[in-house]
Order: structure tokens, then sequence, then C-alpha cells
């Protein structure tokens, strides 16, 4: 019996006899009474769970609000309340804030960092050499890889090869940081296993991305 949300199937239940014996009109409808049940159920936890990530992303950004009220001028506690929230909210394993020296293409150094991202860049002091640097392009605000191992053959970059192989990231989430069309540098984000980020985490990144 399908499990179907409108046109959307969402699984089935399937039940089996060891003999030839058709099922009565009676168990059948009684089938698809619980199937219609379990859609319900489904439907709600999953609401539930939209519901519970939306409070979590506006309470979120309510205490980065507060940090940046609270520290006018001063850009480090955003930046670690920033990073702290959109890496339990994004459920990364590592990640960082790196911030361009002047240019794009000057290279980059990375301020702020969660995880094992020192054992790979050194610490949060090391300035990022340009062959290496990892980052969002001039046209791109975000830049979502599912599988970093599914493209580091076509795209030979040291940065991701690194992260790959050094860090066993899969998964990554750039979030640049623009202002007046000018790349000041980006959020990024990483994963271990091969798992996209949602498109709430996604919007939630783009949002603190705004509030640099």
């Amino acid at each position: 019996m399908a499990l179907r949300n409108e046109e959307t199937l969402l699984g089935v239940i399937m039940i089996y006899r060891q003999e030839v014996r058709l099922f009565s009109d009676r168990q059948v409808a009684l089938l698809r009474s619980f199937a219609a049940q379990a859609v319900i159920a489904m439907e709600n936890a999953r609401l539930i769970s939209e519901q519970r990530e939306a409070l979590e992303q506006q309470t979120a950004t309510a205490e980065v609000l507060q940090v940046i009220n609270s520290s006018p001028g001063n850009l480090a506690p955003v930046f670690d309340a920033m990073l702290d929230k959109a890496m339990r909210l994004c459920e990364a394993a590592f990640g960082g804030l790196v911030m361009f020296k002047g240019t794009a293409t000057a290279g980059s150094r990375c301020v702020v960092f969660r995880q094992n991202w020192p054992t790979l860049w050194g610490g949060p002091s090391s300035y990022i050499p340009k062959a290496r640097r990892i980052g969002c392009g001039a046209a791109k605000h975000i830049i979502h890889i599912a599988d970093i191992a599914t493209i580091t053959p076509d795209v030979p970059s040291p940065g991701l090869i690194a992260m790959l192989e050094l860090g066993n990231a899969r998964t990554c989430l750039w979030g640049g940081l623009y202002k007046d069309g000018v790349a000041l540098g980006y959020f990024v984000f990483y994963r271990t296993e091969v798992r996209p980020f949602s498109d709430r985490q996604i919007a939630l990144v783009e949002n603190f991305a705004r509030r640099r």
C-alpha cells in the first residue's frame, strides 16, 4: 500500500501471506486506513521538525544581533557568535571565517575557526597562500558542493584536495561576504560525510553573511 502525500510517494506498507489466499476487502480497507494515518503522522513530524528548526534559526539570529548591539566596533565576538551558531545549526564538522587580505586576489586569512581547522591551516592567524585559497567566485554568494571527491579530478584545487585528504571533508558550503559588490571574505563549513546542506541551512548562512 503506497504512502502518498498528494503526488509525493513517501513509502509503502507491504504485507505477505505464505499461501495463495487473497486479502479480503475489509482487510484492504484496514491497510488503506493505516496508510492514511501513517501519512498524517509523517506529515505532522515533518511540520514539527520544520517549526523547531525555524525557531532555532530565529533564536540564533536574535542572539547574534544581541552580540552585535553589545559589541559596537568589535567584530571578534560577532564573528565568534555567528560561526558558533551556524556550525551548530548547519551540523558541520568544522568550519571557519576567512577574510581576504585587501582583495580577493591578494591572499586570505582565517580569522575564526572551529574543530580541526588549525591542523589544516596552521591556526587562526596564518595566511592561506593564494594557490591553496578556496572561496566564492566574484558572481556567487553561495557555493555548495555535495561531494568534494567527485569534483577534484576535474577541478584540481589544492585547497579542496587538502580538505579532502587532510580533513576528510566531503560536503562543503561557502557563504560569501560582500559589500557594495566587493568580496570581503567568506564563511565555510564542511561535513565529513556526503550529506548536502538543506535549503534552510543555506539560507541561514546567507543571512549571517549579510550581517557581517
